[in-house]
Order: C-alpha cells, then structure tokens, then sequence
C-alpha cells in the first residue's frame, strides 16, 4: 500500500509548498490571461501586469522553473507561455477564490426548488438548468440506478402445485411472483423456507446473496432437507423488475459554443458529445464522484473522459439535508410496514381460505349422501312392522343397519342433525311448512319433522321442512 501511495503522490506532480510566492503570482497572472484572452503569455505583459517591480528576465527564468514542474507549456520556441493540465489544476486546487452566492442567488434557488416539489425528474432538470445559469457553463446531472435490498421475503401456497412468492424491498414496494412447486409438498417445507431466506436476505439484495447462498445449498452447509432446498432455490430463481435506469440530463450545451473560435474547437466538441451520449462515459463519472469526498475538478487530460476533447469538469455527489433525509426514511417505513401488514393480511387470508377448504371440502358430497339417508329412512318407514317372513326381516334388519351405518359415517365427519321435534322454530334452521294445533306443545316449536335437517360444522347443509305448533282453537277462546 505504501508503494501505491508513494506512486500516486509522484503522479499527482508538484503541489502548492514546491513554489514560493513569486512563482504563485506568476502562474496566477498566466492562468487568468489565458482564461481572458486563450493566447500564449509573454514576459513583458506580466511585468505590466505584477504588481512588484520584476524585469522580463527574472519572470522568463521563474516562467523556466514553472515549465521544469510541467505547470507551463510553450506553443512554440518564440511564443509565451500557457498552463498545462497541472498548472490548471494546481490553481483550482490552492490559488483560485472562490465567491459565495449572493443573498438573491440563494433566494431563487430555494424558490425554485421549492416550485418542483418531490418530482424527481423535475428536480433533476430544475438543478440542471440553474447549474448552468450561475456558473454559464454547460452541466449534467446523473441519477445512478440502485439495487433494492430486501425487506420481506416469504412463500404463500396458492394450491397443490403452486405457490406466491412475496418480496418486499426496502422502499416499501411488493413485488409477487408465481412458482411451481412440487404436488403435495408440506406446508412446513413453505414456511422453513420463508423463515431461511428472510433471515440471509433482510438488509440486503438477491444479487449479493444469491450465488453465496447457492455455494452453500450445493456443500450441503445448510439443516434444510431436500424438498426445502428446492423451495429456497426456487425463491433465489425470482428475478426483480429491473430498477430505473441511470438517468442523465444535460442543460446549457449551447454555452459550449461560446468558447468556440475555429474548426478545430467545433471537432472537440463534437468529441464531446459523442463521448456523453456513450453509456461507458456515464459509468466513468459516477465512479469518479462514488471515490472521492465533496467537490472533485477534472481538467482536461487528467480524466480519460475528457482527455481527447479537451474539456474540464467539476463533480459533486449528490446531498439531501437531513430533515428531508428523515422525511425519506420516515416514508420508507411507513410503506414497508404498510407492504408488511398487506403481507400479513394475505397470509391470514390464505391460512384461513386452506382451513375452509379441510372444513367444507366435502359439502357437495355430504348433501349427495343426505338424499341416500332420506331413501334408507323411507324405506324402513314402509316395511310392515309385524312381518312375519323371515327373508323381509333379514332385508328390514339389512337396511337399517346400512342406515345406522351412514349416519354414523356422516357425524364421524361433523354432518349432523337439526334439532326437530320439541325445540323452538329456528328459522336459521328450519323451513316452516305448515301450523298445526297442538295441545302438547307450546305454540312457536316444532310439532313435526317432515324432512330432517343437517349442518357441517357451523353451516347449513339443508333447512329441516317442519311443521309448527300453535295453540288450539277451543283454547284461545277459553
């Protein structure tokens, strides 16, 4: 490492303590003429211009120096002298003052800002434009795309052969996918999946976990069994809607034309563009700005992107202040418990659809049956009490057995019968079909039982058809 530092400070060439102040002023005044007028300085403007008395010699001899430590350049033999790429630098870096926005400047800023809102794009373009309008130079600015980390991560069985993958990332967004997963696979294989991949993934992105995660499945590192593992990568095999792609915008190109002066500045321009419009050039200044620390400069060579056109830039990374950065934060929250409780409805949901479905699967079966048991009923109905021949009573006796049997079958599976005679008419229950006078039972009940009612569990396979009771005639007028 040491090597490596050594090197890049022999690479970053003479700093601000290699000159004393003549050589500042000195490459201070050349800077600023060739900024003014883009011509080679002579020693005789900079004597006019210093403000000690020096003599063209002694600032040729300080020019010499300057040009030994690669700060100043000379067109040709009898021409004065221009900065080069480091002397450029070395200005901005330790010689250059900067102003500060004025009180108005800051004003429009913030009412501007405040007119776009928290409209990203818009934000973008407003920042863009007014970039170029205080420093009166073209400008960009890049919205790198992210990967989302995940939030949430859990499998919902939709059927036999199905079932839900649910991803919620950090900003709150759910996402669903469909998978097959093998017929009659145990719910506990599910949700140890669930609980495996929650736990590896929370905090961070399928990108970055998948493959170790994967490494792991194939040494057998993992207590997961066979038919879990086959879930775990399955859920690994998700693919996430790709995030929004970098997205660049440039404003004030036209302010590139004003330092325009011959063919040959046109192709530098030219150069120029076709290099932004390349997605290789985007990816070079978001590493630029990612490596370093607050305001970054980049004059001409020192910058592969810019090297050929012959262009500088300043980048700096993006910031938000940190009441809207918990603003931000605040809003992700909510959404991602939001996305959360959501989650948690739909498996509630589904759990409570699964344990309907054990409940009253057989519904359609049951009432098929229930006309068996009212055939079997009225078949032992029929038969003669006192019958005297033994093959009818071996058949009577068969039959009853075979509807004791059903009925027996049919409450073993929670399909039972209303309650009839004696009880009080329930018409979530019973279907009334006629009132009869009864002097045994109370007015409001059930006297008959024409046909029996049954439920399943707490549902209503069919209404039981009886009849009610009401209060004799003689006895209301008593």
């Amino acid at each position: 490492c040491s090597v490596d530092r050594d090197q890049n400070q022999a690479m970053a060439g003479p700093s601000l303590a290699d000159l004393n102040q003549r050589s500042r002023e000195i490459l201070r005044l050349i800077v600023d003429s060739y900024v003014e007028t883009g011509e080679p300085v002579g020693s005789r403007t900079l004597a006019r211009r210093l403000e000690r008395q020096l003599s063209p010699a002694t600032i040729r001899n300080v020019m010499s120096d300057l040009q030994e430590l690669g700060l100043l350049y000379s067109p040709h033999t009898s021409a004065g002298r221009l900065p080069t790429g480091a002397g450029l630098k070395l200005f901005v870096s330790g010689l250059l003052q900067a102003g500060n926005l004025t009180e108005e400047e800051r004003k429009d800023i913030d009412a501007r800002c405040a007119a776009v809102g928290h409209h990203v794009p818009a934000m973008m373009e407003q920042a863009s434009t007014m970039l170029s309008g205080l420093s009166a130079h073209a400008s960009f600015v890049i919205a790198p795309k992210q990967e989302r980390s995940i939030a949430h991560f859990e499998f919902v069985r939709l059927s036999e052969a199905r079932a839900l993958v649910v991803i919620v990332d950090d900003r709150g967004q759910v996402e669903n996918r469909i998978i097959e997963v093998a017929p009659g696979m145990p719910m506990s294989a599910l949700v140890q999946a669930s609980n495996y991949l929650q736990t590896r993934l929370q905090g961070r992105t399928l990108q970055e976990e998948r493959d170790r995660i994967l490494d792991e499945l194939e040494l057998h590192r993992t207590e997961l069994d066979e038919v879990t593992q086959r879930v775990v990568k399955s859920g690994l095999a998700v693919r996430l809607d790709d995030p929004a792609p970098a997205t660049f915008v440039v404003k004030g190109q036209s302010q590139l034309l004003n330092a325009v002066g011959g063919l040959e500045d046109l192709e530098r321009l030219q150069a120029i563009f076709e290099v932004l419009e390349r997605k290789e050039a985007l990816l070079q200044l978001l590493e630029a700005t990612a490596r370093g620390e607050g305001v970054q400069i980049f004059i001409g060579a020192e910058h592969e992107l810019f090297a050929l056109a012959g262009w500088s830039m300043v980048l700096a990374p993006l910031g938000t202040k940190a009441d809207a950065k918990g603003d931000e934060l605040a809003n992700a929250k909510d959404h991602q418990l939001r996305a959360l409780a959501e989650v948690e409805n739909m498996r509630r949901r589904a759990q409570r659809e699964r344990e309907e479905a054990l409940k009253y699967g057989a519904v359609s079966l049951a009432r098929d049956l229930l006309s068996v048991a009212d055939n079997l009923g009225r078949a032992l109905a029929a038969a003669p009490a006192d019958a005297m021949d033994e093959n009818l009573k071996s058949l009577i006796e068969g039959v009853a057995m075979v509807e004791r049997d059903l009925a027996s079958a049919l409450e073993k599976h929670n399909v039972k019968p209303v309650p009839g005679v004696g009880e009080p008419f329930d018409p979530n229950l019973h279907q009334a079909v006629v009132e009869l006078e009864s002097g045994d039972i109370p007015p409001g009940h059930v006297v008959q039982v024409m046909q029996t009612g049954y439920t399943l569990h707490d549902r209503l396979l069919r209404p039981a058809m009886v009849a009610v009771a009401k209060a004799p005639a003689g006895g209301e007028g008593a």
